[in-house]
């Protein structure tokens, strides 16, 4: 039996996007006086989406308003989304042997961003749908009910689905 839909990943799965999550995270830290993080600081933060990403950059300074940090943030890393963001090697050539399957992005990043970075890196046409950490209400991966919901909407088998990370 094969799989027939196939969940990415987004973020160390298809694409790598650290270095531009980190200067969008230094600028920020820039603007209130902090030190800057280098990317394998701000590599350790990473998977749990932009909300736990912001308290662990600004853990130092608890006096500073988180929402207005995350707006900060979105501000600055849409400016640079796609600088230094890439494909890992072989992904474009296994999208397209893959072409045939039924497939999704799942991504704690917000659903614009990645529509918007999968738009630039010229591969969004391979996949029916793309959820973002806020893409359903409450619900979150590693938990199931995102790559649920995927599922449901795209009426596709439990049995015959498979989320690649």
């Amino acid at each position: 039996m094969g799989f027939s839909f196939l969940i990415f990943d987004l973020d160390g799965t298809l694409i790598d996007s650290q270095v531009d999550i980190t200067s969008a995270i230094n600028l920020v830290r820039r603007r209130y006086g902090l030190k800057y993080l280098s990317v394998g600081q701000v590599r350790s933060y990473l998977g749990g989406g932009i909300s736990r990403l912001i308290d662990k950059v600004i853990y130092e300074e608890k006096k500073i308003d988180r929402l207005e940090v995350e707006e900060l943030f979105r501000f600055y890393y849409g400016k640079c989304l796609t600088d230094t963001t890439v494909m890992y090697k072989g992904v474009a050539n296994m999208l397209e042997v893959l072409k045939d399957k039924s497939k999704a992005v799942l991504s704690n990043k917000g659903e614009l961003f990645s529509c918007e970075i999968l738009s630039r890196l010229k591969i969004s046409d391979y996949f029916i749908k793309v959820f973002g950490g806020d893409s359903v209400m409450g619900l979150k991966k590693p938990g199931p009910g995102p790559i649920m919901e995927l599922i449901k909407i795209t009426n596709s088998d439990i049995s015959k689905t498979v989320m690649i990370r």
